[in-house]
């Protein structure tokens, strides 16, 4: 929410509203007749961080809190997550992942984590095998078993093509393997199945119990109740 305010202010005129514009064009003016940039951008800049900052604080205080009051504790090898829309199922997941930073309170995970997004969020000018290598290389860690990964998952023919070509159910596919890469002990999926074809969900429910052979414990999280109940 707060990401969406700050781009309105950017992309809207919303931004002249308050003054920025015009603190733009005179920090400009006055580094002309001054011939001098640096100083009158400066202040020109550290008004626009300041009223970015104050939008920040603002939104915090107003925003709804999704998790509130947690304590939990998940022991079993495998557990799903299903309640309605909005109730902060994707948001946990989010905040053991690391990926959001929590206002208060705190998570203990001693193992290891993967995480498969729900809308898989591959990069789209990478082939596949430069989706799953990505990650390896920034940590320098091996990247020997890409290969086997599509061959286990059924893609290994995919291996140079762009994500763009690819079916719902293979970018699943290679987002479970882009997940595995890092050799992840717990893996976190949010809504694996969402938007498939009840043909690609069989799919991708067998290629999640397969990974259980990996000596991994899928978290599943916002599925249907019978889903969960059927498959686990």
């Amino acid at each position: 929410m707060i990401n969406e305010i700050i781009a309105l202010l950017k992309e809207t005129a919303l931004i002249s509203t308050i003054g920025g514009v015009d603190i733009m064009r005179s920090a400009q003016m006055l580094a002309a007749e001054q011939f001098t940039y640096f100083i009158p951008l400066c202040l020109a800049g550290a008004y626009y961080y300041a009223l970015v900052v104050l939008i920040e604080y603002i939104g915090k205080k107003i925003e709804q809190k999704v998790l509130n009051n947690i304590n939990l504790i998940i022991e079993q090898s495998i557990v799903g997550l299903a309640g309605p829309s909005g109730s902060g199922k994707s948001t946990l997941l989010r905040c053991i992942q690391k990926l959001e930073v929590l206002d208060s309170g705190s998570i203990e995970c001693d193992d290891s984590t993967g995480f498969v997004f729900q809308d898989f969020q591959l990069f789209p000018h990478m082939t596949v095998w430069e989706n799953l290598t990505y990650a390896p290389k920034l940590k320098n860690k091996t990247q020997n078993q890409s290969d086997s990964l599509l061959e286990s998952l059924g893609i290994a023919s995919k291996k140079n093509d762009y994500p763009s070509n690819l079916s719902g159910g293979q970018k699943q596919r290679v987002a479970l393997a882009r997940s595995l890469m890092m050799n992840p002990r717990i893996l976190l999926c949010d809504e694996p199945t969402s938007g498939l074809d009840v043909a690609t969900i069989v799919d991708v429910v067998e290629l999640l119990q397969s990974v259980r052979d990996m000596d991994i414990n899928p978290k599943e999280i916002d599925e249907p109740t019978n889903y969960l109940k059927n498959n686990y």
